[in-house]
């Protein structure tokens, strides 16, 4: 190093004229700080040039100091408007890093806090990309600029019904309080649907729960199909923990007041579809779901005691 540092200035000169990549021009000069003031001039003309991409990362790997400066003259960047429709903004990718300096300092110089971001799984926002990382401080400060909390993450679907599909307590319970309705239908139907039948392996109590508890109807019927139903038709499983959870979860809809009598029903109008569905006779069918009716009430005391 003291070699280096003894380089005559017109030689760093050369040194740095010989870098293709700015990373490695700003290198030099934080190795050797001398160096800075002889390359300022070419660093600033790289940054000026590229000053939108350099937003962009600098948003995303939370480098407070490069945001600021490029937000103000002479760089000037506008954090909306100069980058193209339906794109990823600094916005999305501060958001996504929980940066909430950076969020702050983006909104302030006229970011759009719901901006879209369309991608091939449907349409992002910057609430989206922060509750992928359960950054709740930055989705605070969004919903405090009117972002909708209940506008789809992907094209079919509320967020909510995507958080009850990926076993998210913590998040469900983040955005129930904060007044996700759990009664708008999604592709599927309403939120109560995915957290019984699409979160894997198995349902989660703890977001069921929660749904019930916000006010989730347990006798809504899915195309004529009662919720008890949806749960007992989910392919059989060999793991007594998976079992055991969808007992726990038929459990919870018995206490909170699904009748039996409508999936009774639906087994006697579609008695020729139970051998499919449940690869027994009819008749077996049918005393196998009032088994699981028996299991599960027995299960009650232990579900609701939690």
């Amino acid at each position: 190093m003291a070699s280096f540092t003894s380089l005559p200035p017109e030689l760093v000169l050369l040194i740095a004229a010989h870098l293709s990549s700015t990373a490695a021009m700003n290198a030099l000069a934080q190795t050797y700080w001398p160096a800075y003031h002889l390359i300022r001039p070419e660093l600033h003309k790289r940054l000026f040039e590229r000053r939108v991409e350099v937003l962009l990362w600098a948003a995303g790997t939370s480098n407070t100091v490069i945001v600021e400066r490029l937000l103000k003259s002479p760089f000037g960047v506008h954090p909306q408007t100069d980058y193209p429709a339906r794109t990823q903004t600094p916005l999305h990718a501060a958001a996504g890093a929980g940066s909430l300096d950076i969020v702050h300092a983006l909104l302030a110089a006229d970011a759009e806090a719901d901006a879209i971001w369309t991608t091939p799984t449907g349409n992002v926002t910057p609430f989206h990309r922060a509750s992928d990382g359960l950054h709740f401080a930055v989705m605070d400060v969004l919903l405090a600029r009117g972002v909708d909390i209940n506008r789809r993450k992907n094209r079919h679907e509320p967020f909510l019904h995507a958080a009850c599909a990926a076993g998210n307590p913590a998040l469900v319970e983040y955005l129930l309080e904060r007044g996700a309705d759990p009664a708008i239908s999604g592709d599927h139907g309403p939120a109560l649907v995915y957290a019984l039948t699409a979160c894997s392996p198995a349902p989660d109590v703890r977001v069921i729960r929660l749904l019930l508890d916000y006010g989730a109807d347990p006798n809504f019927e899915y195309h004529d199909r009662p919720m008890p139903y949806l749960l007992l038709e989910l392919p059989a499983t060999n793991s007594a923990e998976v079992q055991t959870a969808r007992t726990h979860a038929l459990a919870l809809l018995l206490a909170y007041g699904v009748g039996r009598q409508a999936t009774m029903d639906y087994l006697r109008k579609w008695r020729g579809h139970l051998g499919r569905v449940f690869g027994v006779e009819p008749d077996r069918a049918r005393q196998k779901v009032r088994d699981a009716f028996r299991e599960a009430e027995r299960a009650i005391p232990d579900v609701m005691g939690r």
